[in-house]
């Protein structure tokens, strides 16, 4: 197979794909290849470092799973059965992380208000003590949501002018259950939602717009982007799910149980994570700054990783196609198995130190269990 068949091929596999992230997908793969040539390697040897083309699909896939498709109805039935929709599937995904099953969901007495454009008041949710779950949905069009601690259940809502646009956005509140589900429809908006500590569990699917989350304590936090920055600090769940496809990730001073972060083209930054923690990126980079002993998994195609552990290693694996993988350790019982296919070792860590194959190594002769692969890239251990 030639670069251009090589490309061709991708071109084809990503034709389901939106346009704007089929061009940039292409474009890195076309900067591969030209670093490559420039390094002096044939077209063989780029292919074979950024590996088959199914498994370029396989890591695409995995992380943006398949084109979103928007709903463009409006009408009262098609909000309701919307708001079901995401409840059932956002719940679905935290029954599986969590372990727990929510054995009956009511599905009537939905009561919609709708508020009038005009200068940002806080809507209070009355009668909202037995609410313990907040669903958030934007659609058609840009929508930045923030969560904040507060004493009360309700919601600051102000619909954005675009020069694209004349169609003022919207926002249907509604509640089924022990649930509170808000949808913005049509235009941009801002939304600030003030959480009280009995709210367990928050979801959310935003089309476009940013999410920052502050100070807060749930069991579950899922979140579904596709264009748009997540950014968290001082937050403690249970249960952290939170993917992008065209946004960065960013969260600091954080304890979960299990973390699981994504993002396509966005780079990932954790920074005093404590917990079970992965992180994916395609195209991003990863930096993840890890606290305790829990299992660590990061994973990129074409971006850097670096890792800056301290306490115990249990489990920690990291792989990047194309980039380079940097870590510093604190402990020095572990045993790490390290493959490079063109890239570099520079070890700094001082333990023993085995070449098993001609890229190959073992490093140290520790308890815990320490995984590092890079193609093309190379890795830099302290």
């Amino acid at each position: 197979m030639t670069k251009q068949e090589y490309i061709k091929e991708l071109k084809q596999r990503l034709n389901s794909y939106p346009r704007d992230f089929q061009m940039d997908m292409l474009d890195a793969f076309e900067g591969h290849f030209q670093e490559g040539e420039e390094e002096g390697k044939s077209e063989a040897e780029i292919m074979e470092d950024l590996g088959s083309i199914d498994n370029v699909m396989d890591n695409i896939s995995l992380l943006y799973d398949k084109p979103k498709q928007q709903s463009s109805h409006d009408s009262s039935d098609d909000l309701k059965r919307d708001l079901h929709d995401l409840k059932n599937s956002l719940n679905n995904t935290i029954r599986s992380a969590t372990g727990y099953v929510k054995e009956n969901i009511n599905n009537g007495n939905w009561n919609f208000a709708e508020e009038d454009d005009g200068p940002a008041e806080t809507v209070e949710i009355p009668d909202s003590q037995d609410i313990h779950e907040i669903l958030i949905k934007g659609n058609d069009g840009c929508v930045d949501v923030v969560l904040r601690p507060s004493d009360i259940l309700g919601y600051r809502f102000q619909s954005r002018s675009s020069i694209f646009s004349q169609r003022q956005s919207e926002i249907h509140s509604s509640r089924d259950g022990d649930s509170l589900g808000l949808v913005v429809r049509h235009g941009n908006a801002k939304l600030v939602v003030d959480v009280p500590e009995r709210i367990r569990s928050i979801g959310l699917q935003l089309s476009s717009g940013d999410l920052t989350v502050s100070k807060m304590q749930l069991e579950t936090l899922h979140s579904e982007q596709v264009s748009g920055d997540c950014s968290a600090e001082a937050l403690h769940a249970e249960v952290g799910d939170i993917h992008t496809v065209s946004g960065d990730i960013d969260i600091d001073q954080a304890d979960f149980r299990t973390l699981a972060v994504q993002s396509v083209s966005g780079d990932i930054e954790l920074r005093d994570i404590q917990g079970k923690s992965s992180a994916k990126t395609v195209s991003g980079d990863i930096q993840l700054s890890h606290q305790g002993s829990e299992a660590v998994a990061m994973e990129t195609v074409s971006g850097d990783i670096d890792l800056d552990q301290d306490g115990k290693v249990t489990s920690v694996s990291a792989s990047s196609v194309s980039g380079d993988i940097r870590t510093r350790i604190s402990e020095t019982d572990y045993t790490a198995e390290v493959s490079l296919k063109s890239g570099d070792l520079d070890n700094h860590t001082h333990l023993y130190a085995e070449k098993r194959h001609k890229n190959d190594w073992i490093i140290g002769e520790g308890t815990g269990k320490v995984s590092l692969i890079t193609r093309s890239g190379d890795i830099i251990m302290r």
